[in-house]
């Protein structure tokens, strides 16, 4: 039976259908029900939690008002599944959405994901709940006050019998391809066996081992006409998807979590003006203008995307001129002051008097210095201090057996942040790299800023470098040519 090529082709489809692909179904739902969903279903109620937390952290009165905190709960209840209690900081019981909770007002909750959030910690566990008679998972959220002290709790409460019917379908979901594809795939196998042979098995074995992450090698041309033409489109495909696909799957994922964060901002404060914008104007201002903020923020983005796009066709389009830079390095420090005035950073400004004109396309240069003044304002704590000098430096650049000393108009950035790592200088200024050596309180971009900084500077004939300590802050360097 095994003798002839066709006969062993179709064994070879039907072992990995029949055996390895109902184990995998097997342990993908193994890991979905058991870990997957669980964790899902606890993130998105941290999320909701954290949205209710920032909400109302602000209002003092809510957390020693059982009565408010109850209007605040009926008002919340309907947009969400959860049960959802309040409690003040001594896990005192406010107010809940469950009416059975009503005779615990004022008793102490002695939940361990309290407990936690009573000392400035979100948790949340998997337990069953003798109030609501079930498997449930809960999520306490401390809320703070402008000293970061805890002034009460945001508790959310799941139960897993809702969740559990979710699960079914999604059960169903999985199984239902599995099956077709193993009853799919035994037809195609024995059809496919009888009438191809071996051009299509090299295919295979191609595919089989195609490494998306390195070059693909050709696959030689053999066989019928249309064989050969798959084969060939195959080999055009191959190259062009490991081109694409690296830089597509981290742009994308990078592209979702940046505007996620702004357009979150903007919806929260728009929910806030449209409840309160007449009861607290100071607040309402300070809505809009971060609203106004994060539109200049999905602005800066989207003009990185576009020059992302023109870097890889080396289109930038640049318009060389004899620039007055002092202006621009002034206005953008300007900017970057209204951006870091509530972190109260000093921003100390150095232009050497008649600093000459330099080479450089003004809106492009400008984009430079913009970026690497946002970089040291969102790498610098509070009260920490940026400063930006501009001068003539003697730039030494190497030139066949000799160096050559040139003059170079020199910018230099430095903030009093983290510093970074020697290791990671160079790495940086990659497209869509993004240092793990970041706190977990700065907000990482989508790691082509400081790209896009550098391959604007070298077309316009300069450079960027870094110098940095860890501990000591980071000194970015812009050389720009002389007019």
């Amino acid at each position: 039976m095994l003798r002839t090529l066709q006969s062993r082709f179709a064994l070879s489809h039907l072992l990995p259908v029949l055996l390895v692909i109902p184990l995998i179904g097997l342990a993908a739902l193994y890991l979905v029900e058991t870990r997957y969903f669980l964790d899902r279903l606890a993130s998105e109620l941290v999320v909701q939690g954290s949205l209710i937390a920032e909400l109302i952290q602000g209002d003092a009165q809510l957390w020693n008002d059982p009565q408010a905190a109850a209007q605040l709960v009926a008002r919340l209840q309907p947009n969400l599944q959860a049960r959802l209690m309040l409690l003040d900081r001594s896990g005192h019981l406010l107010s809940s959405s469950l009416v059975s909770d009503e005779s615990r007002v004022g008793q102490v909750i002695t939940s361990p994901v309290v407990a936690d959030a009573r000392n400035g910690a979100p948790a949340w566990q998997s337990i069953y709940s003798t109030g609501l008679h079930e498997q449930i998972v809960d999520v306490a959220l401390p809320a703070f006050n402008r000293q970061a002290q805890v002034i009460g709790i945001v508790r959310l409460s799941h139960r897993m019998s809702e969740a559990r019917a979710e699960l079914s379908t999604l059960r169903w979901v999985l199984v239902a391809p599995f099956l077709v594809g193993i009853v799919v795939a035994i037809g195609l196998a024995l059809f496919l066996a009888n009438s191809l042979a071996q051009p299509l098995l090299r295919l295979r074995y191609a595919m089989a081992h195609w490494n998306i992450q390195q070059p693909p090698e050709p696959i030689t041309e053999h066989g019928p006409e249309q064989i050969r033409a798959l084969i060939a489109q195959f080999n055009l495909m191959a190259s062009q998807l490991h081109e694409l696909e690296g830089g597509r799957r981290r742009l994308l994922a990078s592209i979702i979590h940046e505007l996620g964060r702004p357009i979150g901002a903007i919806k929260l404060a728009a929910q806030y003006l449209v409840e309160y914008y007449t009861d607290d104007p100071a607040t309402t201002k300070e809505m809009i203008v971060d609203i106004d903020e994060q539109t200049d923020h999905l602005q800066t983005m989207l003009d990185d995307l576009v020059l992302l796009a023109n870097s890889s066709e080396s289109q930038f389009g640049l318009d060389i001129q004899q620039v007055d830079v002092a202006p621009i390095l002034k206005t953008q420090v300007d900017l970057l002051a209204l951006k870091v005035a509530a972190k109260k950073i000093a921003l100390v400004c150095q232009i050497v008097p008649n600093l000459p004109r330099a080479a450089v396309d003004p809106t492009r240069f400008a984009q430079i210095i913009s970026n690497l003044l946002d970089n040291a304002g969102k790498y610098t704590p509070a009260e920490g201090r940026v400063t930006l000098t501009a001068s003539v430096a003697d730039v030494v650049a190497e030139a066949t057996a000799k160096a050559v000393h040139r003059q170079m108009l020199a910018i230099e950035i430095s903030d009093t942040g983290p510093g970074i790592p020697p290791a990671e200088q160079e790495k940086i200024f990659q497209f869509f790299y993004r240092s793990s050596n970041s706190s977990a309180d700065v907000q990482q971009g989508m790691g082509i800023g400081l790209a896009l900084a550098r391959q604007l500077a070298e077309a316009q004939g300069g450079q960027l470098i870094v110098r940095s300590r860890p501990g000591n802050g980071a000194t970015f360097v812009l050389y720009a040519p002389l007019a």
